[in-house]
Order: C-alpha cells, then sequence, then structure tokens
C-alpha cells in the first residue's frame, strides 16, 4: 500500500506502491497538465484492503485537491446494484446492463456536479 509523502516533489514518492502512484499522478497532472484530476473507488471488493486504500485516497485528496467519485461509500449505487442481479458479472466489474442503468448514470451526473464546482 505505502505512504503518503509530505513532499510535493516526485522524487519522492514510492512508485513501488499504490499510494506513491496516485501521488506521483496527482503531481505529474498538476506539475504538466493543470487540469482537475478525477479518481474513482469501485464498490466493495470483499476485503478490508480495498477499503484502505479508499481511505488513504482520502486523506490524499486533501493533500492534493482531487476530486473522488465514491461508488464504495454509496449505499444508493449499492442498493441498484443488488436489486438488478443482472448489473455485475463479478464483485468488481460490471455488465453491460450494469453500465447501462447503473454506473454510466452516477458517473455522468457526479462528473457534471465536479465541472459545475470548476
Amino acid at each position: 500500500m505505502g505512504q503518503f509523502s509530505s513532499s510535493f516533489d516526485s522524487e519522492d514518492y514510492d512508485l513501488e506502491t499504490v499510494v506513491g502512484a496516485i501521488e506521483y499522478i496527482c503531481q505529474y497532472t498538476k506539475s504538466q497538465l493543470n487540469c482537475p484530476l478525477v479518481f474513482y473507488t469501485c464498490l466493495f471488493a470483499g476485503d478490508d484492503s480495498y477499503g484502505n486504500l479508499v481511505e488513504q485516497l482520502f486523506k490524499l485528496q486533501q493533500k492534493w485537491h482531487f476530486f473522488i467519485i465514491d461508488l464504495y461509500h454509496d449505499s444508493g449505487v449499492n442498493a441498484s446494484i443488488r436489486m438488478r442481479h443482472d448489473a455485475m458479472f463479478d464483485q468488481i466489474h460490471p455488465t453491460q446492463a450494469g453500465y447501462l442503468k447503473v454506473w454510466t448514470p452516477f458517473f455522468e451526473q457526479k462528473l457534471v456536479e465536479i465541472f459545475e464546482q470548476k
């Protein structure tokens, strides 16, 4: 998983870890692209390690000020998935019906909200 750094210098990030790689993406986006950055979380992945990653992502958001589209904690999306038995191929991957009926409308709504803030 890795630890996040107090530094804003890309040479200080451990790219062998998930957190270091996320920090590198944040630094690169800010310095080279100067555009909004959005990460999204997946639905419940079945173990605590993904929950820990989501926690780290929210901590990194405080440092880097990016946006998060949070499927992991969204009770509405999770309820929709449970109601639609054809929505998910497995715990992680949506089916075509899942994308059409649940994921795409949710992402469209959240992206509009994000860009209205900018």
